[in-house]
């Protein structure tokens, strides 16, 4: 049998902790409260990625773009009309977070990333936002956001065996999420 690795021990620069379908199907009801069933989104953090989350998404009911062969800080806007939002688990690595921050910022399309709540309260995103900070909202998952892993040995995506340590939400922008939905219940 093979050892699962503990998420707990989450290392940044590895970059491959992957969202859970439990986790997205927590958010869904939001997006399509604010843009139908159906909605056309783009799971924009796919680069030579194993994730699961375009299969997830789509599960879920939406209609999902992905690439995992485009580095989404350089595509995006010549596709831009051709999705309603962003729906990512972008890289936990802080310069790559915030550059790919900083590109969606610019294509003004409304988002929803799974990030660590703490990063909120960073000087980089006051520096990214500026005054637009005020369309930030978080959405607070029913416990902590639960990530799963490609195990290699397997040759399929296992959950990992521990919540992290740190505590994710949902990062909105332009979702204008009501105030009842902030705080997930089921």
């Amino acid at each position: 049998m093979a050892l699962l690795h503990d998420c707990s021990s989450y290392d940044p620069e590895k970059n491959d902790y992957y969202t859970q379908k439990t986790m997205w199907a927590q958010i869904a009801p939001i997006v399509k409260a604010k843009f139908g069933e159906g909605a056309r989104v783009w799971e924009a953090c796919m680069l030579n990625s194993k994730s699961n989350s375009p299969q997830y998404l789509t599960e879920l009911g939406f209609q999902v773009k992905s690439y995992t062969n485009l580095d989404c800080r350089r595509y995006g806007e010549e596709f831009k009309g051709n999705y309603d939002c962003i729906i990512t688990n972008p890289p936990f690595k802080t310069d790559l977070k915030r550059s790919i921050l900083r590109h969606f910022y610019q294509l003004d399309k409304p988002f929803v990333i799974v990030m660590n709540v703490m990063n909120v309260f960073s000087k980089y995103m006051r520096d990214i936002f500026g005054e637009d900070i005020k369309h930030l909202q978080v959405v607070y998952p029913q416990g902590k956001i639960l990530f799963e892993e490609w195990d290699d040995k397997k040759k399929e995506m296992v959950k990992c065996a521990k919540a992290p340590s740190f505590y994710c939400g949902f990062v909105c922008y332009k979702m204008d999420v009501p105030a009842e939905l902030m705080f997930i219940s089921k």
